[in-house]
């Protein structure tokens, strides 16, 4: 495990878009346990709203869920953003990993990935690359 100081050290406001209960609630205690602050939406289009009412730091976004996928609420963000200077990361939390899944995702958007399962670690390590701290 990397050493504490390689972690973000400010407390994030975190938008996690995670339709899997067990997945959720895993992710929320890696976070809270992390010390960052975490707004939950159970699907794509719940993701996209939290985003426009809310300010978060980062977002975490599940690939496939139910109502709107999050390659379908990645693009739907940068189209909001499109008329401003500031782009939130957005981290695609998936088990699809593949070369051409990679790509489809940075095409929507995304800014980086995190392959399911994850460890704390892997979290941080992503966390501190897409918010370069």
């Amino acid at each position: 495990m990397p050493e504490a100081n390689s972690l973000p050290k400010n407390k994030l406001r975190i938008l996690l878009a995670e339709d899997n209960d067990v997945n959720r609630k895993l992710t929320i205690n890696i976070l809270k346990h992390l010390g960052h602050e975490v707004c939950v939406a159970g699907n794509g289009r719940e993701a996209v709203d939290l985003f426009k009412k809310n300010d978060f730091d980062v977002i975490l976004m599940d690939i496939l869920m139910p109502e709107m996928t999050g390659e379908e609420a990645a693009r739907e963000i940068r189209l909001i953003e499109k008329n401003t200077a500031t782009k939130i990361p957005i981290i695609a939390v998936t088990t699809y990993s593949r070369k051409e899944s990679r790509k489809r995702y940075f095409q929507a958007g995304i800014n980086d990935y995190l392959c399911k399962p994850f460890k704390p670690y892997e979290l941080s390590i992503v966390l501190k690359r897409v918010l370069k701290v």
